[in-house]
């Protein structure tokens, strides 16, 4: 296996850079300065690599969102462009879109402790990079409580990886930090839209359900008060 990672070079890392500039052309991000959303992507395959990635998670990590997001990409054309064990990597990094979106929550939830160790580093560098943007620019027609079960539910995955390198592990926990004080800073404020926190529409998304609409209020409550996260 060591062998066949090693096939992954900086020529298939530059393809693998360029196809996901490709198919994300037009994408923007759900933060209020609708960024492109090769922003994103960038910043995942530089947070691998700093991370201790080597160039087949690098690869994954350029890919990772290009089977959920855009259109006629399936794991078996990344296959058979880049290498099986890109694909695998990208699939361990991909939801399984005919689920409902608090059950995909859900799921990487549970499956998080079961990813391998290079997934591991693009989750981290994922997360990171989402709450990145929660810190000045969250989604808009999100409501402070929604975003709050967002920040918290991405703690909650990360906090169940098996592989915590603790220099990938102390910056998210920095950036987890600055979201959530962020939002709450906040929290007494109207939305973009002009509602408030408290009453938001009741057609916003939950995360998932805000968590089943506080049934794991108290695991979530118990699991963050310690700032640093299991290793």
């Amino acid at each position: 296996m060591k062998y066949l990672k090693n096939r992954t070079n900086q020529n298939q890392i530059a393809k693998a850079r360029e196809f996901a500039r490709q198919r994300h052309d037009g994408q923007t991000t759900k933060g209020s300065g609708q960024k492109p959303y090769i922003r994103h992507i960038e910043e995942v395959a530089a947070l691998t690599r700093e991370f201790g990635g080597d160039n087949t998670a690098i690869c994954a990590a350029w890919l990772h969102d290009t089977v959920e997001d855009c259109d006629d990409v399936s794991l078996e054309f990344l296959e058979a462009e880049f290498s099986p064990e890109i694909a695998a990597l990208v699939k361990e990094m991909t939801d399984d879109m005919d689920l409902k979106d608090y059950e995909r929550k859900q799921q990487q939830v549970k499956h998080a402790p079961y990813i391998s160790e290079d997934a591991c580093l693009i989750k981290i560098a994922d997360k990171l990079s989402n709450l990145h943007e929660f810190i000045d620019a969250p989604p808009p027609e999100w409501s402070h409580e929604h975003r709050i079960a967002y920040i918290n539910w991405a703690r909650e995955v990360i906090s169940r990886l098996p592989h915590q390198p603790t220099a990938a592990i102390d910056r998210f926990i920095s950036i987890y930090d600055q979201a959530l004080m962020a939002e709450n800073k906040r929290g007494g404020k109207a939305d973009a839209a002009g509602h408030s926190p408290r009453h938001s529409p009741a057609t916003t998304p939950s995360f998932p359900q805000l968590i089943e609409k506080q049934e794991q209020c108290g695991k979530l409550k118990k699991l963050f008060e310690n700032k640093r996260l299991p290793l």
